[in-house]
């Protein structure tokens, strides 16, 4: 089994991917830039890929914006506004793991959302490839990772891993071990 997982970000040349070869143990990290044809040629060779990025928005918020613009109005706006907005910025995956203590970013409201416009393309790319994506991941081959939330649920340190500044590699190598 080949897995492929995805550091998407904005720019490919900060995107990073690897592939793992779980019958041989081996793990093999594409040199950057990342672009998209990159990755859908990986995804396409593998029997499963995790992307780390946001694969769709609040359905609020989407909502909200097709209201707006067709002139209906804003949906929420006789709500409070601190809750009126809380479904507007955060998916249902972020709100449950608000309840775990964990602080997601907003694809909505937060800078992560250009990262989740190349998602979006990438996805789109997939689907023209073959590739089933199903953003609930309950099919198909891609679903969505969140490093940081599955090593905090995990009971991992979730900072500080990233990068070659002194110390991420051992942090990393730490990480695997665990």
């Amino acid at each position: 089994m080949r897995t492929v997982g995805v550091d998407l970000a904005a720019d490919p040349a900060r995107t990073g991917l690897c592939e793992i070869d779980w019958a041989t143990g081996t793990v093999a990290c594409a040199p950057r830039p990342i672009d998209d044809d990159r990755i859908v040629a990986a995804v396409v060779a593998a029997d499963m890929a995790g992307l780390d990025v946001p694969l769709g928005w609040p359905d609020a918020f989407v909502d909200a914006l097709v209201a707006h613009r067709s002139g209906a109005g804003w949906p929420v706006a006789s709500e409070e506004p601190a809750e009126g907005r809380r479904g507007l910025r955060f998916r249902v995956t972020d709100r449950r793991l608000q309840t775990g203590g964990i602080r997601p970013l907003s694809v909505a409201t937060d800078f992560l959302g250009i990262v989740a416009m190349r998602g979006a393309r990438l996805q789109h790319l997939l689907i023209a490839a073959g590739v089933v994506v199903d953003r609930s991941g309950t099919t198909g081959k891609v679903v969505e990772a969140y490093p940081a939330a599955a090593l905090r649920t995990w009971g991992h340190p979730a900072t500080r891993y990233k990068g070659d500044e002194p110390g991420r590699p051992d942090a990393r190598q730490a990480l695997v071990a665990a």
